[in-house]
C-alpha cells in the first residue's frame, strides 16, 4: 500500500485529525489542503546531495548543535575582552534571544517558587516577570534619585528567611553600589543576577557590569548600546559551579 492509499484510507475515517482539517480547509476560500502524498516535485539536488553528505559523515544519528554557534561565542568573547576588557571563554558566554532569556537561565539555576527576589522598584518589567514565572515573590527596593539605581541602604532591610537574590539593575549604564550589595549577598548567603542590559560597555570601579555578580545578563534589543536589529542577549557565567546548569537551561533542558 503507498502512501496515496493510505492517506485516502485515513482520510475517509470520520474521526481522524486528517478528515477533520480537510473538513475545516474545504470551508476557508483558496486553501490548500495537504495530506500524506509523494511530491508533485523532486528534491532539489542541492539538498539531496548535502542530505547524503550528513549521513556519511554520521551527523544525522545525534544531536549537533548549530555550527556558526561556537564561532559566535569565540568572536563574542574576543569581542568583549577587546572592547569591554572582559575575560571569558566561549564556555562562559551563552548566546540567548534577549536579555530576558539569560535572566531567565539565571532564575533556572538559582531560583525555586516561594523563593523571593530583591530588585529596584524601578525597572523595566521583562526583569521581574523572569522570577514571577518561577513562582518566586518579587520584593522591591525604592531607587536612588541620583542614579534611579537601587538604593543599596534599603537593600538588607528587605531580606528574610526567604530571600534568595538580590538584582541590581544598571540603569542607564550607571553601574550599582556593588561593593556594598556583594558584601550584603556574602553576609546573607544570597545570589547577585547583574540586570546590565543596558550595561554594555559600562563598568564599576574599572569592572566591567556583569561581571560582579554570580551571573550577568545583556541585552542586544534594537533600544540598547548594541543591537542585533530587535533582539537578543548575552548571558554571563561569572561562577564555574553555574556552567553546566545554565548550559542546559540554554539547551531546553537537555545536555546532549
Amino acid at each position: 500500500m503507498d502512501f496515496l492509499e493510505v492517506s485516502k484510507k485515513v482520510s475517509e475515517i470520520e474521526a481522524s485529525a486528517i478528515h477533520k482539517m480537510s473538513a475545516l480547509a474545504a470551508q476557508i476560500p483558496d486553501a490548500v489542503a495537504l495530506s500524506w502524498a509523494r511530491p508533485d516535485s523532486p528534491t532539489p539536488k542541492h539538498i539531496n546531495d548535502a542530505a547524503i553528505e550528513a549521513i556519511n559523515k554520521d551527523l544525522t544519528s545525534r544531536y549537533s548543535p548549530p555550527p556558526g554557534l561556537m564561532k559566535l561565542r569565540h568572536a563574542v568573547t574576543e569581542k568583549l575582552k577587546r572592547d569591554n576588557n572582559i575575560e571569558a571563554s566561549p564556555e562562559e558566554v551563552l548566546i540567548t534571544t534577549g536579555s530576558i532569556e539569560g535572566i531567565f537561565a539565571a532564575v533556572l539555576a538559582l531560583v525555586n517558587p516561594g523563593d523571593e527576589v530583591i530588585m529596584p522598584s524601578y525597572t523595566f518589567v521583562s526583569t521581574a516577570n523572569a522570577f514571577v514565572l518561577r513562582g518566586a515573590k518579587i520584593v522591591f527596593v525604592d531607587i536612588r534619585p541620583d542614579t534611579m539605581n537601587i538604593d543599596e541602604t534599603k537593600i538588607e532591610q528587605a531580606i528574610t528567611d526567604k530571600t534568595k537574590a538580590i538584582v541590581p539593575v544598571h540603569y542607564a549604564g550607571i553601574g550599582c553600589e556593588m561593593d556594598t550589595i556583594i558584601d550584603i549577598a556574602n553576609r546573607y548567603n544570597l545570589f547577585v543576577i547583574e540586570d546590565a542590559a543596558q550595561g554594555m560597555m559600562s563598568s564599576y570601579k574599572g569592572r566591567p557590569l556583569g561581571t560582579i555578580g554570580h551571573l550577568g545578563a545583556y541585552s542586544f534589543h534594537e533600544t540598547k548600546n548594541y543591537t542585533s536589529a530587535g533582539e537578543g542577549g548575552l548571558l554571563l557565567v561569572n561562577d564555574d559551579k553555574f556552567k553546566d546548569r545554565a548550559e542546559i537551561t540554554r539547551e531546553k533542558g537537555t545536555n546532549r
